[in-house]
């Protein structure tokens, strides 16, 4: 399981990304992390 943000940098109901610092809001989250898995997505991303 990926730990939330405890850390006090995202809103309550975001993510701070351990790949590029993004804060992700967490329904985004599962596209967000398969898009650092999978290079051919990488782009659309950004």
């Amino acid at each position: 399981m990926i730990p939330l943000d405890t850390t006090g940098h995202g809103d309550a109901g975001t993510y701070d990304c351990q790949h590029c610092r993004a804060v992700v809001p967490l329904p985004e989250l599962l596209d967000h992390l398969a898009a650092h898995r999978d290079p051919s997505t990488d782009e659309a991303e950004r």
